[in-house]
């Protein structure tokens, strides 16, 4: 299991801010792979904030695999974006 490329901030406000070309990749030869976040889990406010081009892939060919948010994933208690973008992420996932 993989989580958040760029970092994990648990509460809080974020300004003038980019989070772009992070990744987390996890490969196994087992029965699981999971990974999430490819830029950032976050619980907080976001201004003036990019997240862009961020990636999660996954790879399990003898098994299950979960795979969530290729930019931006949100933790418990939610997220406020004001003048901030999260956009051309992406999740890949490949198993049973």
């Amino acid at each position: 299991m993989g989580d958040s490329g760029a970092g994990e901030l648990l509460s809080g406000t974020m300004t003038d801010t980019r989070f772009s070309g992070n990744s987390v990749t996890v490969r196994s030869s087992g029965v699981f792979a999971g990974a999430i976040a490819g830029a950032i889990v976050f619980r907080g406010g976001l201004q003036n904030v990019v997240g862009a081009d961020n990636h999660v892939v996954v790879s399990a060919p003898n098994g299950g695999v979960f795979a969530a948010g290729g930019g931006l994933v949100e933790d418990w208690g939610g997220v406020s974006l004001t003048d901030s973008s999260v956009n051309r992420n992406s999740v890949e996932a490949t198993g049973l």
